[in-house]
């Protein structure tokens, strides 16, 4: 038992409390905790929008404290970019609007001052720029998006060299070391990814036996970032599966020898995939169709539809033509698959509907141009504004996705001749 790390251990929890608390309505907490209850249905539109409205509600509580009005910032990056595949509009936006949030609660010099929440919020970016590189739309390369992701990571490791309780730091290390991992190994740095796995693994048994040994009351391992099942299936697999290093091997023996005292079955661990990430729309796409091809009962071929109509919900609500096209990629992939799947099971007359309502998503939107007409000409006139608005919205947009791939020194003479294009074409 360490009295001095207990002691500061409280010292740093009773600091935190007494910044939330000046200047801060009650409810401000309410609404943080109400708004992360409502989150765990993912794909539930109407608890994420109540959720939404919790986070803005609280951020507009906390005008007069910026320590709390970082932390409302950083709770509504979590949210965009946690659910950012299941929330209106396209993933690319969503993502975005998580980017500004987690940015301005680094900018918080007060949130600065607690060594463990700064840090939070730069692996939380950092995990954001993990997932936006897989988007087509982001405006960084993959490359460029897990270099930034990787060295936000690293920034957040060197945050929690300071002097914090020791709880706090492994708690928090073990956390950004998970995160690391991904990142290092989506950039194919596998002997690196494998060091930053074990090393999370290390941080979380050190902080479950810090919190063992010295305030076994607190019951601290319920607030861990990570959990037993998520970090002991998930290092046994990557360290077996991608290392070769003895210690790692050693490592991968004794998380299986511990598993069954955490409820655990080391069996398990073997038909964990590495490669798994469902925080990737289209492997959780991809995850649905598996299971629901391996087990074709009627609740998982449910889940497959309620995606698809969660998706298309989605898609309703881009801003550009370019998202539209993004999200129906990903409609088109999730019907396609409950169409076959719906074709084994003879219910070929769904299975053709299933197609036939996403096949011709963009061919529907362009006959309505000749059969929708309103009978008030207003009506009419504001129609057709808007349908030139969006046509213009549509080609900037495709200027400045092609124009980021353009050498600068002919970036001049291309944006010269097609605004020259512009200006020519048709009103």
């Amino acid at each position: 038992m360490d009295v001095k790390e207990q002691m500061d251990f409280a010292y740093y929890a009773r600091l935190q409390d007494d910044v939330i608390s000046q200047k801060v309505k009650p409810i401000y907490h309410q609404y943080i905790q109400e708004g992360i209850m409502l989150t765990d249905t993912v794909d539930d539109k109407d608890s994420l929008k109540q959720a939404l409205r919790c986070f803005e509600k609280a951020l507009a509580l906390a005008s007069k404290n910026d320590y709390t009005k970082a932390s409302a910032c950083h709770e509504l990056g979590v949210f965009y970019f946690t659910h950012f595949a299941h929330l209106p509009g396209a993933p690319n936006s969503n993502l975005n609007k998580a980017v500004s949030f987690f940015s301005r609660a680094i900018e918080s010099k007060q949130r600065q001052q607690f060594p463990d929440k700064h840090a939070s919020s730069l692996s939380q970016l950092a995990a954001t720029y993990r997932r936006a590189a897989n988007e087509h739309l982001w405006h960084l390369s993959k490359q460029e998006s897990l270099i930034k992701s990787q060295q936000l990571h690293e920034a957040a490791l060197r945050v929690l060299d300071g002097d914090i309780p020791i709880f706090i730091r492994l708690n928090s290390q073990s956390i950004i070391y998970f995160n690391l991992a991904a990142t290092l190994l989506d950039a194919e740095k596998v002997a690196e990814a494998c060091d930053a796995q074990a090393k999370a693994f290390h941080c979380f048994m050190g902080a479950i036996e810090w919190a063992q040994s010295n305030v076994p009351y607190l019951g601290l391992e319920g607030s861990m970032s990570l959990k037993f099942d998520q970090i002991l299936p998930i290092t046994f697999a990557r360290l077996s599966h991608f290392s070769n290093n003895d210690e790692h091997k050693q490592l991968c023996h004794f998380i299986g020898e511990i598993a069954p005292s955490f409820g655990l079955d080391p069996l398990d661990f073997m038909r964990v995939n590495p490669y798994v990430d469902i925080s990737n729309p289209i492997v959780e796409i991809q995850k649905l169709v598996n299971e629901a091809e391996r087990n074709s009962t009627v609740a998982n071929i449910e889940k497959l539809s309620v995606k698809i109509h969660s998706l298309m919900t989605s898609r309703q609500s881009t801003e550009t033509d370019q998202e539209s096209d993004r999200v129906g990629v990903l409609i088109q992939q999730a019907s396609s698959g409950l169409a076959r799947i719906l074709a084994k099971n003879k219910d070929f007359l769904r299975a053709f509907i299933t197609l036939e309502n996403t096949s011709g998503m963009r061919f529907c939107e362009n006959a309505s141009l000749c059969w929708f007409y309103a009978k008030n000409p207003v009506v009419q006139m504001l129609v057709e504004t808007k349908r030139k608005l969006g046509g213009a919205y549509y080609g900037l947009n495709e200027l400045a996705l092609m124009s980021g791939v353009v050498d600068k020194d002919k970036l001049h003479k291309y944006l010269t001749e097609s605004a020259n294009l512009l200006k020519s074409a048709p009103p």
